[in-house]
């Protein structure tokens, strides 16, 4: 009987599995909750342990056949009520997606999810739009160079109006011996092409809100960033970055503000092929820079300040 039991398990897992790949490696919506996420603010989205029992109940809640959701249910509270695994919702969503011949959209929905360091990663088979809703939350004491990341990713679409919380108000107080601990960017994008990244707010992170490395065509539209002034990214000296091929159209007449302080003032700043066209109707727009050393080349406009 036991043999036999243990055999059974092994064959409907399989079934259950196989079943659910086939059905979403086709477009449409991949929702985290389906993947095993929670909306309490608690539970880690990118590693959850769940019962088999509760993978297999999500699974089934897809299907219409009664009959076949009742025997399942039966078999599943006598033979895998014990045993769990480990999901990872966030991942697996973006990979049954990424995967995915034809457009495809990742959804967070509505509500809170606690998510450890997570990395999406491409090339993806189609253009995906990721759709956070709700609010994703770092946790306390998370520690290393980046939170969440897209990574080598063509045609992404990152909207919808959520937002990511690094919850660093409770982390900036922590330090070692050595200094600041190593602290995580709130969102990365590293290698990406032909990505909108609209409607989405970033908040107190532990260290910078946004980083964008080696990206080509990357566009940012309505995006809010917001830290308290006592945050470690106010406290900081910003050199040799470089600002170039930007455009944007802009409604506030403060179209460039960089604020340097006089104890750490901004160094090697490269600025090139700069065009702000401004749309608002309250006059003409300025920049406002101080204690900023520049490098420029190209055309820029408006001029103001440089």
């Amino acid at each position: 009987m036991g043999s036999s039991s243990n055999l059974l398990k092994v064959c409907l897992s399989m079934l259950v599995f196989a079943w659910v790949a086939n059905a979403h490696n086709k477009p449409g919506v991949y929702n985290v909750m389906h993947y095993g996420a929670v909306a309490d603010g608690k539970t880690d989205c990118a590693n959850v342990s769940l019962s088999l029992k509760q993978i297999i109940y999500t699974l089934i809640s897809f299907w219409n056949e009664d009959l076949l959701k009742f025997s399942i249910i039966i078999i599943t509270n006598i033979m895998f009520y014990t045993i769990s695994v480990v999901c990872r919702p966030f991942l697996s969503a973006w990979t049954q997606a990424c995967a995915c011949n034809g457009r495809a959209w990742i959804l967070i929905p509505l509500g809170t999810f606690l998510s450890s360091a997570v990395s999406f990663k491409g090339p993806c088979k189609s253009a995906l739009v990721f759709q956070i809703r709700g609010k994703v939350v770092a946790p306390v004491d998370l520690l290393g160079d980046n939170w969440i990341s897209f990574e080598y990713v063509k045609g992404l679409t990152l909207t919808d109006g959520g937002t990511f919380d690094g919850q660093g108000s409770v982390a900036w107080g922590k330090k070692n011996t050595l200094g600041f601990l190593k602290f995580p960017v709130n969102i990365r994008f590293k290698f990406c092409t032909d990505a909108i990244i609209r409607r989405i707010s970033s908040i107190n992170s532990k260290l910078f809100h946004i980083d964008v490395l080696g990206c080509k065509n990357i566009r940012f539209i309505a995006i809010n960033v917001s830290a308290p002034k006592t945050s470690v990214p106010t406290l900081v000296k910003i050199s040799d970055v470089i600002f170039k091929n930007i455009r944007c159209t802009y409604t506030s007449k403060l179209a460039v503000k960089l604020m340097c302080s006089l104890r750490n003032p901004c160094d090697g700043v490269q600025i090139g092929d700069i065009d702000l066209m401004y749309m608002g109707s309250s006059g003409p727009a300025h920049a406002l820079c101080t204690y900023a050393k520049f490098i420029f080349s190209g055309n820029i406009f408006p001029s103001t300040c440089f």
